[in-house]
């Protein structure tokens, strides 16, 4: 069994690190246009830190780089070490202004949350996100 000697009066320096330690989808697959939650969990972060959130689109399949898709609007602060952000998802190119470049019907994508200060980037997992394919009738 481990013992700890000390003397009485030292005084012990903690050092608590902020982190992000989670970064999530509420789903893991989902339709164009479905509303989606996104859950960000930290530790020793103080309630009221802004945090920036943007959605990539992961480029790794296509052997490609990630591209940027949006930064979500809004002012995302930090509550009791959560913070939880519902966007729907509008990936069509009349809501972003330009096509993205897909390999097939599907997208993968994925959120990054970053704090100024301290430095801190999380990444999420990956949301599937299917795109409905263009049907002309004549």
């Amino acid at each position: 069994m481990p013992r700890y000697e000390g003397q009485t009066g030292q005084v012990q320096r903690i050092v608590l690190t902020p982190e992000i330690t989670r970064a999530y989808w509420s789903r893991r697959r989902a339709w164009q246009g479905a509303e989606v939650k996104l859950f960000i969990e930290t530790r020793y972060l103080k309630d009221g830190t802004p945090l920036k959130i943007e959605i990539w689109e992961d480029g790794t399949d296509e052997a490609a780089g990630d591209e940027l898709i949006m930064r979500l609007p809004g002012n995302h602060t930090v509550r009791n070490g959560r913070c939880t952000v519902s966007t729907t998802l509008r990936f069509d190119p009349a809501s972003l202004g330009r096509t993205l470049e897909l390999e097939g019907d599907t997208g993968e994508f994925y959120f990054l949350v970053t704090v100024e200060a301290p430095r801190l980037k999380q990444r999420s997992n990956l949301l599937y996100v299917d795109l409905p394919s263009l049907v002309l009738s004549a």
